[in-house]
């Protein structure tokens, strides 16, 4: 019996393992099978005991020290079932789901009882935990805790973050959604101030503690980041809920850290768009660097031109360097097709070459030209904004050669009468609907760049489409897309629409509306909207989506991939983009589809 206790005991897992730490648990997944996820399949569950720390063990000869139950206090080692004396009465049910699952509220229980994961240094992972209310009782006082990670080196409780998952409620569903109305969770309220690392003051709506509705669930997104230095190895630690009438209930943790490590700038350059009427916009951009996307421009990041097209750069270049610290992947040249100049292409164009010049000059100063972009015109459409996009691309190369052009539009003329893009553009931004066209590939190997750009549901219903209402792996997938296809950027065209709009997508999440004769109404939920307005919860800043956390999910795959070709194996990174992507219909739905790429990729990164 005491090598049985001690793998519990190791574990965390007394709430979930009954056998072998006494009690009797109702949550799901509560029998001894709890702990067959370690050791590893074929291990001897007495070696792994007799590594084990000595819980319950005297280190200095063997014997079994008394056992704490009873002494009051509910210790980290006790949970709800194993010491119902020190550590409440009934056990919560809580069970564990990845990253890319949704749990509704009257879904039911799941069987997974621990979290298993994996990660590089410098990379996030996460899972979700989720809390279900008895049918005839609601639940109070709900709260969540974890441990440091440890095991070859430790991981901060700090480096681990909780989120109440908020539901948002679907009564419109969006334009050819492949799921039903109804609740799903997307809002991540942060248990603790994200600037201060405080409790959160309160709002409208509760980060924690918080209540649970008779017989609905609550689910709790744990995010752990394995900061760069930290030694490869499993890692082992608990998540800790409790809630008035009940008992401590542990989830255990098992993190494997690989030997490979992630830069700090995504290789993988995005424009996703600017805001209107936020407040404090800053850190809402610093949001979106901290999640491996770029705005179009960091406020104060780039000089603006004078009249005469000249710049004064002393108080851009620090904050462009601080920005590129923190993982700028790219940045717009801050200039419009009215501004700075009001006529850049006519009598304005002298200064406005001459601001372009300078603007590149800047940034190649910084090491960041190579980074930068100018993007004019916006999906030109007739024959006067394709001669828009020819004449700004004869401004750019006179003014910098190395000066890029982006333009939203397929590399290929819609209208005949409109003349040619071919030869005046450097880097095509196309529809999803439009990546798997031959003439994408053609554009690739004429030296043109190509990126992706998704806006409302345009094409098959099958693409993966930014939408709350389908589904989360659209999010995923799509840099895993990119990196099938050659691409090289991202574009999306804002992330806070609602803040133009007025819309408290709290409540309602369908941010924009299009009148057609052919449909009458189509909506768009989330449409635009990354991010949630903070002052709802407390915070006077950002809150993250669910889907804003898969994404970068996927941008932290596509670094995987990006190691192993650069590191030559790029028949290995074939076949690793093949287990996820074929085409733009057709990609990964599952969970473990990513985690055994990734999983697969990492050994091959450890064998170099």
């Amino acid at each position: 019996m005491r090598r049985k206790r001690l793998v519990c005991v190791a574990l965390a897992i007394c709430g979930l393992c009954p056998s072998a730490c006494g009690g009797d648990d109702g949550a799901p997944g509560g029998d001894a099978d709890a702990v067959d996820a370690w050791p590893e399949d074929g291990a001897d569950r007495d070696d792994a005991a007799e590594d084990a720390p000595p819980t319950d063990v005297d280190a200095r000869d063997g014997e079994s020290l008394p056992d704490p139950c009873g002494n009051g206090v509910c210790e980290d080692d006790e949970s709800c079932a194993s010491c119902p004396a020190d550590c409440g009465g009934g056990c919560l049910t809580v069970w564990v789901a990845d990253s890319l699952t949704r749990v509704q509220p009257l879904d039911p229980p799941g069987s997974t009882a621990a979290a298993e994961i994996m990660a590089a240094r410098n990379e996030y992972e996460a899972f979700h935990v989720v809390v279900a209310a008895p049918a005839g009782a609601a639940l109070s006082q709900v709260d969540a805790s974890v441990s440091d990670l440890v095991g070859p080196g430790a991981i901060a409780a700090a480096d681990i973050r909780l989120y109440r998952e908020h539901y948002v409620t679907i009564t419109n569903p969006t334009y050819l959604s492949p799921l039903p109305a109804g609740a799903w969770p997307d809002a991540m309220v942060p248990f603790l101030h994200p600037e201060t690392g405080e409790p959160l003051p309160g709002g409208r709506f509760e980060a924690a503690p918080f209540s649970v509705p008779a017989g609905t669930n609550q689910p709790i997104y744990v995010e752990v980041f394995v900061p760069e230095g930290t030694a490869p190895g499993v890692y082992t630690g608990r998540v800790t809920l409790t809630a008035d009438g009940f008992g401590a209930t542990r989830v255990p943790v098992m993190l494997t850290v690989r030997d490979v490590t992630l830069p700090d700038r995504p290789t993988l350059e995005s424009n996703f768009g600017s805001m209107r009427d936020v407040t404090n916009v800053a850190l809402y951009k610093d949001m979106m660097l901290a999640h491996r996307i770029a705005p179009s421009y960091v406020d104060g990041a780039a000089p603006s031109c004078t009249s005469d097209g000249s710049v004064d750069v002393s108080t851009a270049a620090p904050i462009l360097a601080d920005a590129i610290g923190r993982g700028l992947a790219s940045a717009m040249l801050p200039f419009w097709e009215d501004w700075p100049y009001a006529d850049p292409r006519g009598a304005d164009r002298d200064a406005a070459v001459l601001c372009l010049r300078n603007l590149q000059a800047f940034f190649r100063d910084a090491g960041f030209s190579d980074r930068a972009h100018l993007y004019v015109v916006d999906e030109p459409n007739d024959a006067d904004r394709y001669q828009a996009v020819r004449d700004f691309f004869a401004m750019a190369r006179e003014a910098d050669p190395e000066t890029r052009l982006l333009v939203t539009e397929q590399p290929w003329t819609q209208d005949a009468s409109w003349g040619t893009l071919n030869g005046s553009v450097d880097i095509w931004v196309p529809l999803f609907q439009f990546l798997d066209d031959p003439r994408i590939a053609a554009a690739l190997a004429a030296g043109d760049e190509v990126w992706s750009y998704t806006a409302l549901v345009q094409g098959d219903v099958a693409l993966p489409h930014w939408e709350i209402d389908f589904p989360l792996v659209n999010y995923r997938a799509t840099p895993w897309l990119n990196a099938l296809g050659g691409l090289t950027g991202i574009l999306y065209w804002t992330t806070a629409y609602w803040s133009s709009t007025g819309t408290d997508v709290w409540v309602d999440p369908d941010t924009y509306q299009e009148e057609t004769t052919w449909a009458g109404t189509l909506h768009y939920n989330g449409e635009g909207s990354l991010f949630y307005p903070g002052d709802a919860v407390g915070y006077d800043g950002p809150v993250a989506s669910l889907r804003l956390k898969a994404l970068r999910d996927g941008m932290e795959d596509f670094e995987y991939v990006q190691l192993l070709r650069e590191a030559g194996r790029t028949t290995e990174a074939s076949t690793i983009l093949g287990e996820v992507a074929r085409s733009w219909t057709d990609f990964a739905v599952d969970q473990a589809d990513y985690d055994g790429a990734r999983a697969e990729a990492a050994e091959i990164l450890e064998g170099l």
